[in-house]
């Protein structure tokens, strides 16, 4: 299905004839007025493919027979696609050549998803997942060949893996085994059995944690800010302080603009940084959007932009300032409030 659904959008495998414009632009939204995103006859735009999600394990344990992961690698390898693999599972280093062969080509990425590093903790929530130290040496396995590795860590449950101390253990865990990154985030109970059989395990293992958490979720299905904040403020706080990236590096596929690519990401990344806080949600959305446009760009936007062939509004008067300045001394004017944002809400008496 894989290989059938990249051929339908024009894609084939390297070193196999075809005249066919191959472009993934089809799948990107559209940009009212904006004429400069037509596709280039002949330009390869290819996006990361994600092995794994939120609800779903691309190594899960029937993998070991049915080997579908490896053979969508496989695949990936053939067509050229950067691959982006998330997991709980140690099961990954098997398909390590595959990676390798993707990361010469274009950029394999291997992300270990935690919600702790305490054992413990981690064989009442997770029963059925690679033990902690297995997840944490395949990590070392996979930074040995050069694939980018970090943690996906989350989902961070409230009052009861979520301690300074905790998330400071996670953090430097990560590190000590090759991560350069993490990806943070909390937990969302959404109803039906999910919810059930969550507090089933927490009047188990937690008794004395359940009127905190359905206290927390008494408004709806996520925690709210005044709970949010000060732990995204402790986890940016631990990993600056430990060297690990809030956001995973990003692959620039050769044949894009590297100047829109640079602006687009770092439009991006504050927006980002200002939406997990529930900070400035105008700001943040006009850096989204921004971003998607400079992302879209089909010309070396520094070049238009000189010319002032780009049509500004589409920026919007809070971004125009963020692109000019950019593009004169690669400093976004909002990046240290942006990045350093979190530093208001961090819990002094724990850090």
């Amino acid at each position: 299905m894989l290989e059938e659904e990249l051929r339908r959008s024009d894609f084939y495998p390297a070193g196999e004839k075809t005249s066919k414009t191959m472009t993934l632009d089809k799948f990107l939204p559209p940009t009212a007025n904006v004429t400069f995103l037509r596709p280039i006859v002949g330009e390869r735009r290819r996006g990361f493919i994600g092995l794994g999600g939120g609800v779903s394990d691309a190594y899960c344990p029937t993998e070991k027979e049915y080997r579908l992961a490896r053979k969508c690698l496989k695949i990936l390898a053939d067509f050229r696609f950067p691959v982006h693999i998330i997991t709980k599972s140690d099961l990954v280093v098997r398909d390590l050549d595959i990676q390798t062969t993707i990361n010469k080509d274009t950029r394999a990425m291997v992300s270990f998803s935690f919600s702790t590093v305490d054992e413990e903790i981690k064989r009442v929530l997770e029963p059925r997942s690679s033990p902690v130290q297995k997840r944490l040496d395949a990590m070392v396995a996979c930074a040995k060949e050069g694939i980018t590795t970090g943690a996906t860590y989350m989902p961070v449950i409230p009052y009861v893996t979520d301690s300074d101390e905790q998330i400071r253990q996670t953090l430097e865990a990560v590190k000590n085994h090759g991560g350069s990154y993490y990806l943070f985030g909390g937990m969302t109970l959404k109803g039906g059995r999910q919810v059930e059989k969550f507090y089933r395990t927490i009047d188990a293992h937690f008794p004395d944690k359940r009127e905190q958490i359905v206290a927390l979720y008494q408004k709806g299905w996520a925690p709210p800010p005044s709970y949010t904040r000060p732990r995204v403020a402790v986890t940016r706080y631990w990993g600056e302080q430990i060297g690990l990236a809030a956001r995973a590096p990003r692959y620039f596929p050769p044949g894009e603009f590297s100047k829109n690519l640079e602006i687009s990401t770092g439009l991006f990344n504050m927006a980002y940084f200002l939406w997990e806080l529930n900070l400035h949600r105008p700001k943040s959305k006009a850096f989204a959007t921004a971003a998607l446009f400079v992302e879209n760009f089909r010309r070396d936007l520094s070049v238009e932009w000189a010319k002032g062939v780009v049509p500004h509004e589409q920026s919007g008067s809070i971004i125009f300032p963020e692109i000019d300045t950019y593009l004169k001394t690669t400093t976004f004017p909002s990046w240290e409030a942006c990045t350093s944002a979190y530093k208001r809400f961090l819990p002094k008496k724990d850090v």
